[in-house]
């Protein structure tokens, strides 16, 4: 974050979320294409796809990191709680290349050593919202299981299950708030 490098810090991110889902995913669908007798190329566009959504899965939680989750009329995610605990989230790795230096560096001091008051999240929150972040966000989580996706559905033959398989990526990429 201090570098000001964003493609550098957007890696970081990147990468992590790529292990810490990407990967199991990826390794689950590989594995079930496996077993349905799928050929090289399916099971590689199937592990492609899995990654993806993986990936996706852990964008999109982040994003709802700043919007707070809500199952059945209950929070369950706070507001800001990757903030207050001085993660670097990928909003905040997209607000590098989308803020002002001085801005971006304001933020960062407020929320790098954790334990930010509510207030100071909130308006993290506000700055990573109005900077774009959010958007950039989203589009990255969306982009990555539609590039996914255009891969592996032409190698699939249609059926109820490929459906299901397609609406599990888009529910991922496009999640709400409302659990």
């Amino acid at each position: 974050m201090a570098s000001g490098d964003a493609e550098r810090v957007l890696g970081a991110v990147r990468f992590t979320h790529r292990l810490k889902s990407g990967a199991a995913v990826r390794c689950l669908m590989e594995l079930g294409a496996y077993a349905c007798g799928a050929t090289a190329g399916q099971r590689e566009a199937a592990a492609r796809y899995g990654e993806a959504v993986g990936t996706a899965y852990q964008i999109t939680d982040d994003v709802q990191d700043l919007t707070g989750v809500i199952k059945r009329g209950v929070p369950t995610k706070a507001v800001g709680e990757d903030l207050r605990n001085g993660k670097v989230t990928m909003p905040l790795a997209h607000a590098v290349a989308l803020m002002p230096r001085a801005e971006l560096t304001d933020l960062w001091e407020r929320v790098k050593e954790g334990g930010a008051c509510a207030e100071a999240a909130a308006r993290a929150v506000e700055a990573l919202t109005s900077c774009g972040a959010l958007d950039a966000c989203r589009q990255e989580a969306e982009t990555l299981v539609e590039d996914a996706w255009a891969g592996l559905e032409p190698l699939l033959s249609p059926s109820p299950a490929v459906a299901h398989l397609r609406a599990m990526g888009r529910d991922t990429a496009y999640r709400s708030r409302i659990a």
